[in-house]
């Protein structure tokens, strides 16, 4: 989306979580990079992420509800009225979703107040909800998609059709790219894995593990770090680590907190 920098402008990010995830975590390191714009946050109150948002010195609106799809028409509204607070008393000029699953309050907020919404796409289950919500792109203005995977999903759906779609990165390489790194490797056994996120199902790293597995039945294998927390789920997998004989080339470290 073309944004101009001639003057400041404000962005309300809408984090619906308020977690100390992955995405929240990037979101920090993004609001304490960038001064260019204005920025406040609008989130559930006594969440993880509102103390680390006033060490920056961003404004917070803890007026938002979290898993509203488990929740009531009372809680919905709620929330509806909490994100209508925080653009009264902060008078953005965008409202930045940082989490796709929140889309359908904020735009009956900002479509009243007639602002734009650009929205972070970052799981499979994304695009499909966007889809069913069938946004009109003069609402929204831009998807950020964080995987050429997803970013085709989105532009698969026709009811996104006229919506922007800007991927973060590209993750695969083309095969001459691939060719020219192995080159670079001593030998095919030296390449190198880390896997960073918290260890649950919906992240799968066990089929990360699996796969591990079947590199080292054959001519080529690769050792891997798994970076990150996950309680049962994790020792169910440090146990199959052993079934499958990877100690030795895969290691479970745990949480690190500046990976």
């Amino acid at each position: 989306m073309a944004f101009s920098r001639d003057s400041q402008q404000k962005i309300l990010m809408l984090e619906s979580a308020g977690n100390l995830w992955g995405s929240e975590r990037v979101l920090l390191d993004f609001l304490s990079s960038d001064r260019e714009l204005e920025y406040a946050v609008c989130c559930p109150p006594e969440t993880p992420i509102i103390p680390a948002l006033e060490v920056l010195g961003i404004e917070v609106f803890p007026t938002f509800k979290s898993d509203l799809h488990l929740r009531s028409k009372w809680d919905r509204a709620w929330a509806l009225f909490g994100v209508l607070r925080a653009c009264r008393g902060f008078r953005p000029d965008l409202v930045y979703l940082n989490q796709a699953g929140c889309y359908r309050i904020a735009s009956l907020a900002c479509r009243v107040l007639k602002i734009p919404i650009v929205s972070h796409v970052r799981i499979h289950e994304d695009p499909a909800y966007l889809a069913r919500c069938r946004p009109n792109p003069r609402e929204l203005r831009q998807v950020i998609a964080i995987s050429s995977s997803i970013a085709n999903e989105i532009r698969a759906c026709r009811e996104l059709d006229g919506i922007s779609v800007e991927m973060i990165y590209g993750e695969f390489r083309s095969s001459s790219e691939l060719g020219h790194a192995e080159s670079r490797c001593r030998n095919r056994h030296d390449r190198h894995l880390i896997c960073v996120g918290r260890v649950q199902p919906i992240k799968g790293q066990n089929l990360l593990l699996e796969a591990l597995a079947v590199l080292s039945a054959g001519e080529s294998s690769f050792s891997c770090d798994f970076v990150g927390s996950g309680d049962e789920f994790c020792e169910k997998l440090r146990k199959r680590t052993e079934e499958l004989r990877l100690t030795e080339t895969v290691r479970w470290v745990g949480y690190i907190s500046n990976p």
